[in-house]
């Protein structure tokens, strides 16, 4: 993991559920969702209750792409619009 900016995948792998998501900061971000989903107050309840299910363990956080901070939304688009991702609830297409 590192500090570069880009777009991520989060895998839950019993269920083969994939989240995509933005970050000016791999780490921070990996980080963030970590702590959030730790104390049981992640802002989407997809990844939460997969975490309440199987555990953190069960999760994979992986980069798809580095990319600039000025073009992380329309990348982040174009990997929604690829991978279709099941646990993201705030599409934006």
């Amino acid at each position: 993991m590192d500090n570069s900016s880009g777009i991520y995948l989060i895998l839950c792998i019993p269920n083969e559920r994939r989240y995509v998501g933005s970050a000016s900061n791999f780490r921070t971000r990996w980080n963030k969702h970590r702590m959030e989903l730790k104390k049981g107050k992640h802002g989407n309840p997809h990844l939460q209750n997969a975490y309440n299910k199987y555990g953190l363990e069960t999760f994979a956080f992986s980069v798809l792409e580095r990319c600039d901070k000025s073009i992380l939304i329309e990348r982040e688009q174009f990997w929604m619009d690829l991978i279709k991702p099941e646990f993201n609830i705030a599409k934006f297409s």
